[in-house]
C-alpha cells in the first residue's frame, strides 16, 4: 500500500492531539508489545499507554481542517493496517508524543517501496525538512526517514516532528512512526532509537 506513512502520520495527528495530565514516565522500565495480527513486536518505555480503539468521528474532524488528508480517510476507516499504538501519558504543550504501527502488504523490495512512499511524504513535509538514510537493526535494515509538517488541531496550527522506521520481510512492510514537538525531538530521540531498535520477528 503505497502512502503507508501519510496513514501513519494521519493516525499520529489525531491521537498526538487528545489531550489529558501530564503524568510522570521515566521509571527505566521497558515493556514489549506483540504488533497485533503478526509475528513482530516492539518494545516501549512502561509508562507509555498502548490505545486499543480509535474515534473515527476525531478522524474525520481532523481531515476537515486539513484537506490534504481527507484521500486517506476512506482507506483508514476500512482497513485494519494500524497495529499498535501508543502515546506517552507526559504530555506537553497539549501534545501526546506517540508511536504507531502500520503493517501492509509490499509487493517490492525495501529500497524501491522507500523510494515511493518518500515521494508522497515530500507532498506533505515541511520543505527542505525530509531526510531519509538506512540503518542497521537487530531485526535487519531499515529505512529511517525524518521530517518536519504542519497541522492543523483546535483552530489552531502546530507543527509535528515524526521519525520514521520501514522494515519490510516477506512481502509484508512495517512502518513504526514516532511523533513529537520539534523541541522535543532531541529528548525522545534516544527513546526512539530504543524502541526502533527492539523490533523484532518472532
Amino acid at each position: 500500500m503505497r502512502r503507508a506513512i501519510l496513514t501513519a502520520l494521519l493516525l499520529a495527528a489525531v491521537v498526538s492531539a487528545c489531550g489529558g495530565e501530564s503524568q510522570p514516565s521515566a521509571s527505566g522500565n521497558w515493556t514489549r508489545h506483540d504488533v497485533r495480527d503478526t509475528t513482530a513486536s516492539v518494545a516501549l518505555p512502561e509508562e507509555w499507554k498502548v490505545i486499543r480503539d480509535f474515534d473515527k468521528a476525531s478522524i474525520e474532524d481532523f481531515t476537515k481542517e486539513n484537506e490534504k488528508f481527507a484521500p486517506y480517510v476512506e482507506p483508514l476507516l476500512q482497513n485494519d493496517v494500524f497495529k499498535l499504538w501508543a502515546v506517552d501519558p507526559d504530555i506537553q504543550d497539549e501534545f501526546a508524543t506517540n508511536l504507531n504501527v502500520v503493517v501492509t502488504p509490499v509487493n517490492k523490495p525495501l529500497i524501491e517501496w522507500v523510494e515511493s512512499e518518500t515521494v508522497t511524504a515530500r507532498q506533505i513535509a515541511v520543505p527542505g525538512s525530509l531526510k531519509s538514510r538506512y540503518v542497521q537493526t537487530p531485526a535487519g535494515e531499515a529505512a529511517k526517514l525524518e521530517w518536519l509538517v504542519d497541522l492543523k488541531t483546535g483552530g489552531g496550527t502546530k507543527q509535528m516532528r515524526a521519525v520514521q522506521y520501514l522494515f519490510e520481510k516477506d512481502g509484508v512492510g512495517y512502518v513504526l512512526s514516532f511523533s513529537t514537538l520539534p523541541d522535543l525531538a532531541t529528548t525522545y530521540e534516544p527513546t526512539f532509537t530504543k524502541s526502533a531498535k527492539s523490533f523484532r520477528y518472532s
